[in-house]
């Protein structure tokens, strides 16, 4: 880095979140030497994730937001931020935060707004938010697709000019999966009661259609009745 340039100041909007070891790994990989970070969390109670920044000492903002009714408000307090802060890029993540930091970061000219789109197009199939998702496809200027998919939806179905986006698959930390502690695995499974019955067979997601859960569960049902089968043959 020479003499000329400085750290890039980057402020993370994040609305609604408790913990996320993606956001974890950010605030312990990124090199501090070119970026200075902060946060701002939006929630309607006090989260993992702030505690978690605060003892590692980064910079956090953790603002009352309980949905729709006081994000005026929130966003009033979101502008008085940043317009102190000066940040040279905002990255915007989930829902409210995507709205209210990038009418922020446009309002104050933000030179960099960026934004990850986490979804692909069930708002507008399910929740009737194709709107909100233009507005805040129009505002930021750069947008972050977490697959190809929903880089293609982006471009297919909601015209976004494909020099705007940039593709980053979510990542996993392996030596997480190498370097498994005894605990670690104990307390998931006194957890879960699984009472040291195996194989152990799990489905990680919500308990939404759009998912697959549908799907998960039949398959589920005709593995058990495949295994039941087995066992009784025996």
């Amino acid at each position: 880095m020479t003499k000329q340039e400085k750290r890039r100041k980057v402020v993370y909007i994040i609305s609604h979140i408790d913990k996320a070891i993606g956001f974890e790994w950010i605030s312990e990989k990124l090199d501090r030497s070119r970026f200075d970070l902060s946060f701002i969390l939006l929630n309607d109670k006090p989260s993992h994730l702030a505690n978690y920044l605060r003892e590692k000492g980064v910079p956090v903002r953790e603002l009352h937001c309980k949905g729709k009714r006081n994000m005026p408000f929130v966003l009033l307090q979101v502008i008085k931020i940043l317009r102190k802060e000066k940040p040279d890029v905002i990255h915007t993540h989930m829902y409210i935060a995507d709205i209210i930091g990038q009418v922020a970061g446009k309002m104050l000219r933000i030179e960099k707004r960026v934004y990850t789109r986490h979804s692909s197009n069930e708002n507008r199939k399910y929740h009737n938010k194709r709107k909100i998702d233009h507005l805040v496809n129009s505002l930021s200027t750069h947008i972050l697709a977490i697959s190809e998919n929903v880089k293609n939806i982006l471009v297919s179905e909601e015209g976004v000019n494909p020099q705007k986006i940039r593709l980053i698959n979510h990542g996993f930390d392996l030596e997480k999966f190498f370097i498994v502690q005894p605990t670690e695995v104990e307390s998931l499974a006194l957890k879960y009661n699984l009472q040291n019955r195996k194989p152990v067979i799990g489905v990680v997601a919500r308990y939404a259609h759009w998912k697959g859960i549908q799907f998960t569960i039949a398959a589920f049902k005709r593995y058990f009745k495949i295994i039941r089968m087995h066992f009784t043959a025996g």
